[in-house]
């Protein structure tokens, strides 16, 4: 990386902070490359899906470092990243105003799903997949979202 640790406490000021903002570049790349993509999509839902698995897919080191260190608690959190976050999470919230009328339950639905990305990515990156017979986590998340859609028909 080229700097020494007493440089990157003197720019950072902790390890904290540090990791805030190689966090904060992560959640830039990738919501760039959604963006980028995203546009030219009929199905939103399902690329945003195959773009979160195929991050930890791709790259496991970016999507580890994001998912399993405790980057602190709510309280530390500096605004800056947590509207960084909240840009991944509003965007992906849009597909479900598109597909769901009512805005309170197409928020509930797209908290419900992103969680549900989330874990299935936390699974893939701990190689926990395969025993659970999963070969496609793509097709097990399409297939959630297909009964959970489905059942708010109802």
């Amino acid at each position: 990386m080229g700097y020494t640790v007493g440089t990157l406490y003197y720019l950072f000021g902790d390890l904290g902070q540090f990791r805030f903002h190689v966090c904060g570049r992560i959640l830039d790349m990738h919501l760039e490359e959604i963006k980028q993509g995203l546009a030219r999509r009929k199905n939103k839902l399902d690329y945003h899906i195959i773009k979160y698995i195929k991050l930890a897919q791709e790259r496991p080191n970016l999507s580890e470092f994001m998912y399993t260190e405790k980057v602190g608690t709510l309280k530390q959190k500096p605004k800056w990243y947590m509207d960084k976050y909240q840009a991944h999470f509003s965007l992906f919230i849009e597909t479900f105003n598109e597909l769901i009328d009512d805005k309170k339950l197409a928020l509930k639905a797209g908290n419900t799903i992103w969680a549900t990305i989330q874990g299935m990515c936390m699974l893939l990156l701990t190689n926990k997949l395969p025993m659970l017979g999963v070969n496609s986590p793509e097709s097990m998340i399409r297939h959630l979202v297909k009964n959970y859609l489905d059942g708010l028909k109802d």
